[in-house]
C-alpha cells in the first residue's frame, strides 16, 4: 500500500533550486513514519525565469527553525565527484 511504502524509506529531492514553495511543501508532507527526508540543491545554479520562486533558500531557513531537522551545508571542498569539477567552481564562483 502507499501507506507502507512511506514508512521507513529514504526519500530525496535532488536540484530543488529549482523548485517552488510548493513543491517542496508537498513533497516534505509525504514524509512517513521512521522515515528520512533530504533535499538538495545549489541556490547559485537556480534556473526558475525568476529566482525569487526558488523554494530552497526559504525552506532551508524555516526548516533549520525545527529541533529534530539537520539543516547542512557543503563548501566546494565537500564535491566528491572529479576532482576538477572543485576547480571548476573555484573559477566560476558565482555563475
Amino acid at each position: 500500500s502507499l501507506r507502507r511504502q512511506r514508512q521507513m524509506c529514504i526519500r530525496d529531492r535532488d536540484e530543488a533550486q529549482n523548485a517552488t514553495i510548493s513543491q517542496i511543501k508537498m513533497f516534505l508532507t509525504r514524509l512517513g513514519e521512521n522515515s528520512k527526508m533530504i533535499i538538495t540543491g545549489d541556490e547559485t545554479q537556480i534556473d526558475l525565469n525568476n529566482r525569487t520562486f526558488s523554494g530552497l533558500k526559504k525552506t532551508r531557513k524555516t526548516l533549520s527553525k525545527i529541533e529534530e531537522v539537520s539543516v547542512l551545508e557543503f563548501e566546494n571542498t565537500d564535491i566528491v565527484r572529479n576532482k576538477i569539477v572543485s576547480k571548476i567552481l573555484e573559477i566560476f564562483p558565482d555563475k
